[in-house]
């Protein structure tokens, strides 16, 4: 392949036609196929479905064997088996290069784009099936809200793992990824924007999927007007924007409940209950997954380590899911939130279904604004809702030691670690609030401290990207 064909290919990363049948998808790249075959396939509104189908099973790929895993392995609340090797070791000690094109550095850049230019594909294509399905434009309308909320989502968090994050520097003028808002030209090269650029498009696109939403119901596994606010609220907590994390996140917490003490552990181990508290899940039914591998109890490659064990009490519900019972065996120090523990016919059916965000997140959120803005007594209340759920006690017989905002925020920082623990949010809590990863005595990590800032918070752009791509800037190491 000659450099013109392969900076087709690498940086604009195939632009795709989505095609699905049932769970399966096949992907088309546009230099075989063409502009007019892309206009072809979404011609019929029958397209769509399984337009959204396709997409959505390159997120569940997207963030089973590369996001999640990633963003746990480069944290400090699990330990990677010393026995397992693998590539994952490289990430556990920061030691990966641009060459780590064939594991998550890799996977996650060109998966990453692949889906958003296939959410691409769908808000450019969808809305001219208008004209001709004057009785459809609801179900037009909010296939492309969902498309947007797809490419809200991918480029916040591909910014987060290839740019330091939002408060890195004043003005967030630092290089996040390459905002990709159209279907690029094939001369069209693309250049990295700042991470204020990046995070400004996500807000945008999500605004323009609230436009978008016609008379969309909840679903907790379609992106919907709620996932939307559910996002925002993140996007603004991780800009230090306070005051609109907590404007958000409170319209969701208005909207939907908690998950009852007594389904807490059913909403992870029971693949066909979805949890009052769900927003917004990944559904990876008939899909391989890596979590459970990862997180097996017989032969874990993680597990949660010592220090991070030591945060929960005895009645904390959520340490039921640190050990397994089965077939007479004991097996402690595990995690159950990838392994379906409900006893079903057959192997296919041990699935499970990501969490993207779910309403825990937002008291979460909702507190550590209230926090920051001197609402402290408020933010005290969402923490004891939390912690009322988890032990069965009444808030009014919780008693918290606090004597400073600062007290305060640590204290709302230990439940966020117990409450959203290995679901993606370990790496990124600890940069984007500029503390040093410290990990503890268990490790088998060569590194035990990351002081911050530093350049291997975030990964390299991949060297094939780089040599194919002239406008493309890589991050120092």
């Amino acid at each position: 392949m000659n450099l013109t064909a392969m900076k087709h290919r690498i940086h604009i990363l195939a632009i795709t036609l989505i095609a699905s049948l049932s769970a399966s998808c096949s992907f088309l790249e546009v230099e075989k196929i063409g502009k007019s075959d892309i206009q072809t396939y979404f011609s019929e509104i029958s397209a769509l479905e399984p337009a959204m189908n396709g997409i959505y099973n390159l997120m569940f790929s997207f963030y089973d064997r590369y996001y999640i895993p990633y963003v746990e392995v480069a944290g400090n609340d699990v330990i990677l088996s010393a026995s397992s090797g693998g590539v994952w070791v490289d990430y556990q000690n920061f030691a990966t290069t641009s060459d780590n094109e064939t594991s998550a550095l890799g996977y996650m850049w060109k998966g990453g784009y692949e889906i958003i230019n296939n959410a691409n594909q769908v808000i450019y294509w969808a809305p001219q099936l208008n004209t001709n399905n004057p009785k459809e434009q609801e179900t037009i309308a909010n296939v492309v809200g969902a498309a947007y909320y797809v490419r809200a989502l991918l480029h916040f968090d591909l910014c987060r793992v290839y740019g330091q994050n939002y408060t890195y520097t004043p003005d967030a003028s630092h290089l996040g990824i390459a905002i990709r808002d159209r279907i690029p030209s094939l001369s069209e090269t693309i250049a990295r924007s700042s991470v204020h650029d990046c995070y400004q498009q996500s807000i945008s696109d999500l605004q323009s999927a609230l436009a978008s939403f016609s008379n969309c119901t909840y679903n907790a596994y379609r992106p919907t007007p709620l996932a939307c606010k559910a996002l925002l609220a993140k996007i603004y907590l991780y800009m230090g924007n306070m005051e609109q994390a907590e404007k958000y996140a409170s319209e969701v917490i208005a909207e939907k409940p908690l998950t009852k003490r007594e389904d807490y552990a059913k909403m992870y181990c029971d693949p066909e209950f979805i949890g009052d508290e769900a927003i917004y899940r990944i559904n990876g039914y008939e899909m391989s997954n890596t979590l459970k591998t990862m997180f097996d109890y017989q032969s874990p490659v993680l597990t949660p380590a010592d220090a991070f064990l030591a945060r929960f009490d005895k009645e904390d519900i959520r340490s039921t899911l640190f050990s397994y019972s089965y077939a007479g065996k004991e097996y402690p120090k595990t995690m159950l939130k990838y392994t379906c523990t409900k006893d079903v016919a057959s192997e296919t059916d041990r699935y499970y279904n990501i969490f993207m965000s779910r309403v825990s997140e937002m008291y979460l959120i909702r507190a550590e604004a209230k926090c920051s803005l001197g609402k402290t007594s408020e933010a005290e209340s969402d923490i004891k809702t939390l912690i009322s759920r988890a032990t069965g006690k009444q808030p009014s017989d919780i008693s918290l030691n606090w004597k400073s905002a600062e007290d305060l925020d640590a204290l709302i920082y230990n439940e966020r670690k117990k409450e959203l623990c290995f679901e993606g949010h370990c790496l990124f809590d600890i940069t984007r609030r500029h503390e040093d990863l410290v990990r503890d005595n268990s490790t088998t990590s060569t590194v035990r401290t990351l002081k911050y800032p530093d350049n291997r918070f975030v990964l390299q752009i991949p060297y094939v990207e780089m040599d194919a791509n002239d406008a493309m800037e890589q991050n120092p190491l």
